[in-house]
């Protein structure tokens, strides 16, 4: 007999694990179930179809069979033979051989063939939710019909086999008595009814076996709704369901199928606002739980509050017709009647003495309820109100999760001035938080601070780590060291976070910038992290190579700086490995997909239109690397748009290091700002560059200088105009940090950087090449802004 090609198994499940005694047990009943079938054929055509039908059920452990039969002709696939009762089978009685279905399929294909819980049969038949697998019955090596079992998986290769070869039996068995005529061999039709039953008992434990796995994966009240309506609507071939929810504040609708939205308006859970006067009064209040829907007038208070009554019994109800429903509820008559439906079911859900919610099933039809059916909708709503009751924990769990990642990273991004940037998080799956995180931190004189991080792993843990490092972050950020001071103190963070107990040990990685658009630089420094990708205008996306030096934590060494130019209008992005090709530092997808938005639409030419622009460049990034549903790591991304600061709003001198030069910077800050119209702002600027030019002559040294040769150097003016801001930047060559003194009353001197901090909106100092510098900045407006705004007032 030769080996047909069986259908491929998704082996990602759980595998089959099978001794080799059970093996061999396994095959020893294969063969006795084949001798039977074979020996069925002595027994004429009946026997040999409903032996077939046993066997295959038995062997393959389906929940029922089917037998199609074409003849030589294959003028169409005929029901023959079926151990299920005919009310579940009537979309099986023909099928056309051209046909998608697993039948059809094998007789077109000789082979075995699998059809997914997708099937042919009706909404309410009892079977969409199963697989079908058949086997074509072959006479003289044509395919003349197929043996099929409904189950819920594709089977493993071997019980393929084992159909297969049962189908040859049964095609060897016909070829003595022929291919029987249309009339069809259901066991059911040859019993007492018992069988019958049994076979609907056997549906319906299938079905709540399916509900009960379904409501215990669900994470979500949606995930509860799907399930009732994918089980318990066709179980008892119901019309519609409400599902409410009392564990809020409030009972809210959670779920509804099969009702008008007319209906839905009327008890939708919107509460209306109550005046004061009428609550103190006395007055009778609406349910909070239902709208009132005025300006439709559907729906009396009555009627409102006699359904709040109907949905909230702590013994489940069963009315079988509108009459039963109205007799015990006559407020409701109106309501009823639009809801569509004839019968209802209510269901109180609770789980141990406290209420979760309610469960209000209903029939478009009069349906006459069995002790069967209450008692097995009694039960399944244990079920349900389990589900829903871990289902709203869940919801709360994730609510608090997505709340703490929110806080955790930076939101909505600040003004970062002539910079514009963006960024994105993207969770792993089934996480909420994790450990990457992505933060741009506006720094004197323009600057911007832009860096990534990656906490490994993902979870509540790693997103606690991640916070406590992102916010060190700020606030090493706050003192304007430079890039690889920064690093360092954030190694001497994690250093602190693990403790010699950790195990594992915490481990993160990190990618600080600071993009200067004043000289058009980029000063670049990585613990354990790849390059940034640089873009820009007319060339292919590009890696920066840097050196990346040791994991936060594991470092005994500040990283190494490297400095690179940005052009105007070049985009530098920073991501963590969520976004790379595998587990290796691959960045091919992400260049790739940096290449397929930018080549299209080029570059943003006005400002005003590079925010949108990067917001699509990320959510395109994003959309490519994120795209596996299993992804395993979370990922964070940000673009920085850098961009120059005109050379018409840049001022610099190199003055003497003398006391003379004080009176020289006062006159070029003065004519500078006339230039700039900023004739506000002269007084306090030429006070501030006055007084910093003395604090520099007293206390410092010139860039450049040398005491003992004498050379005293210069000290550099630099003026810089922002947008709305004015910076004044005074250069020396000493590294000594200033200090706002207290002096007495008769106290000479000590008064200088006072007046700095009084006239300034913000000052300070940072390190800088050489030396240091001292900076104020004053916010500004135009002589012109400065008139209309004495005009408005």
């Amino acid at each position: 007999m030769a080996e047909r090609p069986t259908e491929q198994r998704d082996e990602s499940g759980p595998a089959e694990s099978d001794g080799g005694a059970s093996s061999a047990a396994r095959a020893r009943t294969d063969a006795l179930r084949l001798a039977l079938v074979s020996s069925a054929g002595a027994r004429g055509q009946a026997e040999i179809l409903a032996s077939s039908l046993q066997q295959a059920v038995a062997g393959l452990c389906g929940v029922g069979g089917l037998v199609h039969l074409t003849g030589r002709a294959r003028q169409g696939l005929k029901l023959a033979a079926t151990d299920l009762p005919s009310d579940l089978t009537e979309q099986w009685d023909s099928i056309d051989v051209a046909s998608d279905s697993a039948p059809a399929r094998a007789v077109r294909e000789n082979r075995v063939a699998w059809s997914p819980p997708v099937s042919p049969t009706s909404a309410d038949s009892g079977c969409e939710d199963l697989g079908v697998l058949a086997a074509p019955i072959s006479l003289d090596g044509a395919p003349i019909g197929a043996v099929s079992v409904l189950l819920d998986d594709l089977p493993a290769a071997d019980r393929q086999q084992f159909l297969t070869a049962l189908a040859d039996l049964t095609g060897d068995g016909l070829r003595e008595t022929g291919v029987p005529a249309d009339a069809v061999t259901r066991p059911s039709d040859r019993t007492d009814g018992g069988r019958k039953a049994a076979q609907v008992a056997a549906v319906h434990e299938h079905r709540v076996a399916k509900l009960n796995a379904a409501l215990v994966r669900a994470l979500s009240t949606s995930d509860v709704v799907g399930a009732i309506r994918r089980h318990v609507l066709p179980l008892f071939e119901a019309g519609g369901v409400l599902v409410i929810d009392d564990t809020g504040p409030v009972p809210r609708l959670v779920g509804h199928i099969g009702y008008s939205q007319v209906f839905l308006q009327s008890v939708s859970p919107r509460a209306p606002a109550v005046p004061a006067d009428a609550a103190a009064a006395g007055d009778a209040v609406r349910p909070p739980f239902l709208s009132t829907l005025d300006d439709l007038a559907l729906c009396s208070d009555v009627e409102l509050a006699a359904f709040t009554d109907f949905i909230a019994v702590h013994t489940p109800r069963f009315y079988s017709s509108l009459m039963e429903v109205e007799n015990e509820w006559p407020a409701m008559r109106s309501l009823i009647r639009r809801s569509g439906k004839k019968s209802w079911a209510v269901l109180p859900l609770a789980v141990g003495v406290h209420r979760v919610g309610c469960c209000v099933i209903g029939w478009t039809e009069a349906y006459e309820f069995t002790e069967s059916d209450r008692s097995l909708l009694t039960e399944l709503a244990g079920f349900i109100a389990q589900a829903l009751g871990n289902a709203r924990l869940y919801e709360e769990a994730r609510n608090r999760a997505q709340r703490l990642q929110q806080e955790l990273l930076p939101g909505t991004l600040p003004d970062l001035g002539p910079l514009r940037a963006a960024g994105r998080y993207h969770a792993s799956a089934g996480q909420e938080v994790g450990g990457d995180w992505y933060d741009a931190v506006p720094l004197p004189s323009g600057r911007v601070l832009a860096i990534v991080g990656d906490v490994t792993g993902h979870g509540l843990e790693q997103a606690i780590t991640m916070g406590i490092i992102r916010h060190a972050a700020l606030a090493i950020a706050a003192l304007d060291l430079p890039v690889e001071e920064l690093m360092a103190h954030l190694n001497d963070v994690v250093g602190r976070l693990s403790s010699p107990a950790d195990d594992p040990a915490i481990s993160a990685v990190c990618l600080a910038a600071v993009l200067d658009p004043a000289d058009g630089t980029c000063s670049l420094v990585s613990a354990g992290h790849p390059g940034p990708i640089l873009i820009r205008p007319g060339r292919d996306p590009e890696l920066v190579p840097i050196p990346a030096g040791r994991p936060l934590g594991d470092a005994a060494t500040p990283p190494a700086v490297t400095k690179i130019p940005l052009a105007e209008d070049a985009v530098l992005i920073l991501y963590t490995d969520g976004l790379w090709s595998g587990h290796a530092p691959d960045t091919a997808a992400l260049t790739s997909a940096i290449a397929s938005y930018t080549e299209p639409i080029g570059f943003p030419v006005a400002d005003g239109q590079r925010g949108a622009w990067l917001d699509g460049l990320c959510d395109a990034i994003t959309t490519v690397c994120t795209r596996d549903p299993g992804q395993e790591k979370d990922a964070a991304l940000l673009a920085v748009y850098a961009a120059r600061v005109p050379s018409d709003r840049i001022a610099a001198w190199d003055l003497v290091w003398a006391p003379e030069s004080a009176s020289q910077a006062r006159s070029l800050t003065a004519d500078q700002l006339a230039t700039w119209r900023l004739d506000d702002c002269v007084d306090a600027a030429v006070l501030i560059v006055s007084e910093l030019f003395g604090n520099t002559v007293r206390h410092a040294i010139g860039l450049g200088g040398d005491v003992a040769a004498e050379d005293a150097g210069v000290i550099r003016l630099r003026l810089l105009h922002l947008g709305d801001s004015l910076v004044l930047e005074v250069y020396d060559g000493s590294e000594a940090t200033p200090r706002v003194r207290h002096p007495g009353f008769e106290d000479e001197f000590g008064r200088g950087l006072q007046l700095v901090a009084m006239s300034a909106d913000r000052w300070g100092a940072r390190y800088a090449e050489g030396g240091k510098c001292i900076w104020a900045t004053l916010e500004t407006r135009t002589a012109e802004e400065t008139r209309t705004s004495l005009a408005f007032h």
